[in-house]
């Protein structure tokens, strides 16, 4: 079923409600940008926006953001805006500025924002009340890969670890003993052995309002746990921390060898690390739409920015396959890539939640099956243009006063681009040999395979600059601007 989200035309005014305007051209332009990803956007699994620095991208995505979250509900999950690191910020202060300078009668001003610096943070923000929810949550793209230090969510692996095995009382004590050094909690005095013992006897969903009344945590406070984690705890493998368990010596922390010490809190992270790795590919949630800035970082199928949405090896689980209704990609004019590495890109949008009553049109393998069809377009383009382009190189200026001298022409002094274009005219008209008339059909080769290629590419790129086109030729072969600099 598509997705229906129209353009928040009412409320949202790109050129600027207030004295800070940009020209009602631009203002149009991204207008109608914006409403082309959301038309777009509601049978297709995405869209890339390409564009040059300086076209209004980022207030373009705003633009959408808004419309969406308008026609979704809080149970559909917030916009997801995933940006590099140096970017996060300056976004942040662009959804800002956006609302009050291009949204009316302060309309978004309900719209809460927040910023996840790591995974746990995500998944709280998600248990939040659907009347406080955030519905526009801003993460790096290092995100979803930052190793778990929330002690919270560590003592409450201990607790769902530990009501899956079977501990004698002595191994339960050791537990109680050693859960504060193993979460880094020693220094907290508050947490004591009787209150450990307390919460690993109480469903971790309850654990507030003990921290509350013994004063480590205050009253507004978020849940020390996110409700994903119980959620998913019958589907992990807990088998490598119960075994930490098992091995805890008799001795109180303090009074083992520091060597040692260390030596269990390692395998106690890793053993946490493990289950982490599990929880954050199990967790089920979803929001309808990520936007995804400086797409091009995920071109390369090592980096982890592509293993969030691609699988490259059969061993590999992208972390948020299933998880977003659609995506749109922010990037730098595509076409400055090399089209295999666009294609890696596009293909980033089988992640979607194709299985979903708001999945794309088609199915996942029929979206394959068109990024194939791209693909085989672009390299045979490629082919043609390189074809095309060892015979210009065989171009001399020599060859070009010659045959214009044939036809009756004057070409003194030095050959002018509007020389250089009659003679491609007539070598387009009426080749005088065969290396004219390979020429010639090498130049209508190109033009038919690139005609191909940005029809089949079409649906998946917007651009602000029509002018931008596929690498090869545009009426007139490109190298001969150069051919008439040169000569």
């Amino acid at each position: 079923m598509p997705v229906e989200w129209p353009f928040a035309e009412r409320i949202i005014e790109l050129r600027g409600v207030g004295e800070r305007k940009i020209s009602a051209e631009d203002a149009a332009r991204q207008a109608e940008t914006a409403k082309s990803i959301l038309a777009d956007l509601r049978e297709r699994p995405g869209v890339v926006l390409a564009d040059e620095v300086g076209l209004g991208k980022t207030y373009v995505a705003m633009a959408v953001a808004a419309s969406v979250i308008l026609a979704t509900r809080p149970g559909d999950g917030p916009v997801v805006v995933m940006t590099p690191p140096a970017l996060r910020a300056k976004w942040q202060r662009d959804w800002d500025q956006f609302r009050h300078h291009c949204v009316r009668n302060h309309a978004l001003d309900w719209v809460r924002d927040e910023y996840a610096h790591t995974p746990t943070e995500f998944f709280k923000l998600l248990d939040d009340p659907p009347e406080e929810r955030a519905r526009l949550i801003f993460v790096t793209t290092g995100c979803f890969y930052r190793a778990l230090q929330d002690p919270w969510v560590k003592l409450a692996m201990i607790r769902l670890a530990r009501s899956r095995t079977r501990l004698s009382e002595t191994q339960k004590r050791r537990v109680y003993r050693w859960a504060p050094d193993l979460v880094r909690q020693v220094s907290n005095r508050k947490l004591s052995e009787d209150v450990i013992r307390r919460l690993l006897r109480t469903d971790v969903l309850e654990w507030k309002p003990i921290l509350v009344a013994e004063g480590i945590l205050d009253e507004h406070s978020d849940d020390p746990v996110p409700d994903r984690l119980p959620r998913c705890a019958d589907e992990i493998n807990w088998t490598r921390l119960c075994e930490v368990f098992r091995d805890l010596p008799a001795w109180r922390p303090q009074f083992v060898n520091q060597e040692r010490r260390n030596e269990i809190r390692n395998q106690f992270n890793k053993a946490c690390a493990a289950v982490y790795e599990q929880w954050l590919r199990l967790a089920r949630w979803r929001s309808p739409l990520l936007i995804l800035d400086e797409a091009h970082h995920a071109k390369n199928d090592t980096t982890r920015l592509a293993r969030l949405f691609r699988e490259t090896t059969e061993q590999d689980v992208a972390l948020l396959k299933g998880k977003f209704d659609r995506m749109l990609f922010l990037t730098a004019t595509p076409f400055q890539l090399g089209h295999h590495e666009l294609i890696r890109v596009l293909r980033s949008f089988e992640a979607v939640r194709w299985s979903s009553g708001e999945g794309p049109a088609g199915t996942c393998e029929d979206f394959e099956a068109k990024i194939d069809e791209l693909e085989k377009a672009l390299d045979e383009h490629r082919l043609a243009s390189r074809r095309f382009d060892r015979l210009w190189g065989k171009l001399r200026a020599e060859m070009i006063r010659d045959r214009l001298r044939e036809d009756g022409g004057k070409p003194e002094g030095g050959l002018t681009p509007e020389c250089v274009l009659e003679w491609w005219r007539r070598v387009e008209r009426a080749p005088a040999n065969h290396w004219e008339q390979e020429l010639a059909q090498a130049f209508r080769e190109c033009e038919k395979t690139k005609q191909k290629a940005e029809e089949l590419l079409r649906p998946w790129i917007i651009r602000h600059n029509r002018s931008a086109t596929l690498p090869g030729t545009d009426g007139i072969p490109r190298r001969n601007v150069l051919v008439g600099e040169a000569i």
